[in-house]
């Protein structure tokens, strides 16, 4: 997670979510928010607590930046 450094896999609350940082309801079009820039992995605690608010509003801050990762994964 990359709010609370939890190990994310499986499921409940280790399952990884998606955790759009500008909230997608702060843009004018949703689907602008599915940037590489602006989603990053979360736990489910931490994606409900940090809800449609922004960082600062909810106090909580991605421990890296988000970014285009620099590898293809793959499911072989």
């Amino acid at each position: 997670c990359q709010y609370c450094s939890r190990e994310l896999a499986g499921s409940g609350a280790d399952r990884p979510t998606i955790d759009h940082v500008k909230p997608r309801s702060r843009f004018p079009r949703p689907a602008e928010a599915n940037t590489w820039d602006n989603v990053v992995t979360a736990c489910r605690p931490c994606n409900e607590r940090k809800r449609d608010r922004l960082p600062m509003e909810a106090g909580m801050y991605p421990i890296r930046a988000p970014r285009e990762p620099n590898y293809i994964a793959g499911r072989w």
